[in-house]
């Protein structure tokens, strides 16, 4: 029994190496958010305060952008993860969805 029990542990640790891993890569580069609506996220490390979260038509993963100095311009700062607005959420928010922005 001890042999088996040593062996489960073995394997839990080589598992849990692994998942260590994993996200250690996952977030590597990246920061962790919280948006105004409370929604939680991981994005680009070079995101800022301001910057906006936006899910573009046909894309899975929402993007941040950036305002310029020009009114209703934005820089992309880079995709992100945003908690429940990975599937699709984001348009039963605002079932419209379009919002007009200019990409710099």
């Amino acid at each position: 029994y001890l042999g088996t029990c040593e062996h489960r542990l073995r394997a839990h640790q080589a598992g849990t190496d692994y998942w260590d891993k994993a996200s250690d890569f996952a977030v590597s580069g990246r920061k962790f958010f919280i948006t105004k609506a409370g929604r939680m996220g991981l994005g680009p490390a070079e995101m800022r305060p301001g910057d906006v979260v936006c899910v573009l038509f046909g894309s899975p993963t929402p993007f941040l952008l950036r305002r310029t100095a020009v009114i209703g311009e934005f820089k992309l700062v880079g995709e992100c993860y945003v908690h429940g607005l990975m599937n699709g959420e984001a348009f039963e928010i605002r079932p419209d969805g379009i919002v007009p922005i200019a990409l710099v």
